[in-house]
């Protein structure tokens, strides 16, 4: 009974790692990452930095 368990236990974890890596790493994988603002900022392309909206 006890190596029931701990073999279903084992493939639950292994299902869903394998099943996260099937999700893109970003929402919107056209965007590139080092331009992500902190929330507020917009980034500037003339500036190539992120820059208070206004």
């Amino acid at each position: 009974m006890k190596r029931n368990f701990i073999l279903a236990v084992a493939l639950w974890l292994l299902s869903t790692a394998a099943f996260g890596q099937t999700f893109p790493a970003c929402p919107d994988p056209g965007n590139d990452p080092s331009k992500f603002c902190p929330v507020g900022q917009i980034w500037s392309e003339t500036a190539n930095d992120c820059i208070l909206m206004a």
